[in-house]
């Protein structure tokens, strides 16, 4: 199991090629080798917070497209449109850019554009490296930040009383592959650290003491 230090009970299953092993910088990581390997967390309410932050430490073994963290959900609510969305997501590309993701519930634009993408710099993320990367909702505003500083922000529209598009019992899933139409297949190898999801928007000062080690 991954147990969550936190108290509230969302413990994660390894699965497969997922096993934990002993870094020399952080200690006990998580390592994911290959598309079968992935974690699990039981659907609970606690992890579709109103507003969030993701906090999360990567190391991939390679350039790659892979999803690091998804919660998904089944329906956009403010366009009434099923299919299998993001509520929330953070993923890192072949090109080292970090992306953050949430389900677009706009219903002037949510039709044509089912996901609001943030994308940072490319070689943000380098192989071989940990790098500490965090998305942030806060109710009108979603950003991206790694290694302490800001690498993007974009506007989204809030989902009323629930803050994002959550529908549906799917479990969250860490380092999970997936086959994506535009993309091809989608798959985590590496070591990912201190996963952690908060119920509310970190302030700027917060994330840099995690990333400073605090």
């Amino acid at each position: 199991l991954a147990h969550d230090s936190s108290g509230a009970g969302n413990d994660g299953t390894l699965v497969s090629t997922a096993f934990f092993t002993t870094d020399s910088a952080r200690g006990t990581v998580l390592f994911v080798d290959g598309a079968s390997g992935e974690v699990q967390f039981p659907f609970s309410t606690n992890l579709e917070p109103t507003t969030g932050t993701v906090s999360v430490w990567v190391n991939p073994a390679q350039n790659q497209l892979s999803d690091i963290v998804r919660q998904p959900t089944d329906l956009l609510i403010g366009c009434n449109r099923s299919g299998n969305f993001y509520a929330y997501g953070l993923r890192i590309t072949d090109k080292g850019a970090p992306v953050a993701i949430i389900a677009n519930d706009d219903p002037k634009t949510c039709s044509r554009k089912p996901q609001t993408v943030l994308t940072g710099p490319a070689r943000t993320v380098k192989p071989g490296q940990w790098t500490h990367l965090v998305m942030r909702w806060d109710g009108s505003t979603l950003s991206l930040i790694a290694n302490g500083k800001s690498v993007g922000t974009t506007a989204y529209n809030s989902t009323p009383n629930l803050g994002l598009s959550y529908h549906g019992t799917a479990p969250l899933k860490v380092a999970a592959a997936l086959w994506d139409m535009n993309d091809g297949y989608l798959e985590y190898f590496g070591s990912v650290s201190d996963l952690r999801i908060y119920s509310r928007a970190l302030t700027d000062s917060e994330i840099q003491d995690i990333f400073n080690g605090q």
